[in-house]
């Protein structure tokens, strides 16, 4: 497609900004939630019956995500895996030779790999595969200590605090020994023995940009043969960001003239442009751009209305972003660094 036309076609897509939404929107994700109450109820296989207190289940809300369409396969054939094993355990029938819940979430800085590893974690909790929905994250400072001696209990108390529930290691290539520094292979040996110990109970997700973590797995076959589950996460399009955007701009209850809509598509497009080298590159941050970029015709609506007197204003003009509050905002991108 014409990149003309593409970037044309995509501007259809803010339509909504300007209306009061009648759904939930989840404060922490791009996702929409339905407003009804379900007072939903999980069968444990193998513990007690675990409560839904949010309005969806885990696996609803990851559907809801925007783009991963991979993902989110891998992700329901992982907990159909779950499920099932931990049934022929219920059963006496033993455990599936080989089968693991640890895993490698690869892929750009705001692409989901949290809050997917947060929800992949509340769905093995709502099926009964996992007895608590707990949720640790780590990065390798909570791993490794700077004594001969300490790393290898600085690393079992970490993993064993997640134990029940996920523990989520953040860019954990930065464990890869330097050969300076011994501490970083013992938190690995001790890594190692506790995924194999805890493998049917608990989920280590190791997480970090693809390349790096590649490169990690390469030089530690410990990790690599015990870590087989990769799920890669992949930059957003231009249509995903789009989307993004828009419901960013919903959650935040951002109102928009239709004649400001379009300055704000066109300007986003111009900065998107900018920012990928003409689409040759993707956004870098991608989701997590998008929010700053929410966050800053935010800030710049309020000091606008700040300086001129807000107390006048209805309560939509306080809450709606002008062409000019966009075009200050695109300057501020188109002359520095994100």
């Amino acid at each position: 497609m014409d990149s003309t036309l593409e970037f044309n076609a995509l501007k259809g897509l803010l339509s909504h900004s300007t209306v009061r939404f009648e759904n939930v929107i989840d404060k922490n994700e791009w996702t929409v939630k339905e407003a009804t109450l379900s007072n939903l109820n999980s069968q444990s296989l193998l513990f007690a019956e675990n409560h839904v207190v949010s309005n969806q289940t885990a696996l609803d809300e990851i559907k809801t995500f925007i783009g991963l369409k991979n993902v989110k396969k891998q992700i329901n054939n992982l907990i159909s895996s779950a499920k099932m094993n931990a049934l022929r355990i219920q059963r006496g029938l033993g455990v599936t030779s080989g089968f693991s819940m640890h895993m490698i979430f690869g892929g750009s800085a705001g692409t989901g790999k949290t809050s997917i590893a947060k929800l992949f974690g509340r769905a093995l909790y709502e099926s009964g595969v996992l007895p608590t929905n707990r949720f640790v994250f780590a990065s390798e400072p909570d791993l490794v200590a700077g004594y001969v001696g300490q790393t290898a209990q600085k690393t079992k108390d970490l993993v064993l605090s997640a134990k029940g529930g996920v523990l989520f290691i953040d860019e954990a290539y930065a464990l890869t020994p330097d050969g300076q520094n011994s501490f970083k292979q013992e938190a690995i040996d001790q890594l190692v023995a506790l995924s194999d110990e805890l493998r049917n109970d608990t989920v280590i997700i190791l997480a970090g940009y693809s390349q790096p973590m590649k490169k990690f797995l390469q030089a530690n076959e410990g990790l690599s043969s015990r870590f087989k589950n990769w799920i890669e996460f992949p930059d957003y399009s231009l249509e995903d960001l789009i989307q993004i955007l828009d419901l960013d701009l919903q959650k935040q209850f951002v109102h928009l003239t239709e004649e400001d809509q379009k300055v704000l598509v066109d300007s986003f497009l111009f900065i998107y442009k900018h920012l990928t080298q003409d689409g040759q590159t993707p956004l870098q941050g991608n989701g997590r751009t998008i929010r700053n970029y929410v966050q800053d015709l935010i800030q710049a609506r309020d000091v606008r209305i700040n300086q001129r007197g807000a107390e006048q204003l209805s309560d939509e003009e306080l809450q709606q972003v002008t062409a000019e509050d966009i075009r200050q905002v695109e300057s501020h991108y188109l002359h520095s660094v994100h």
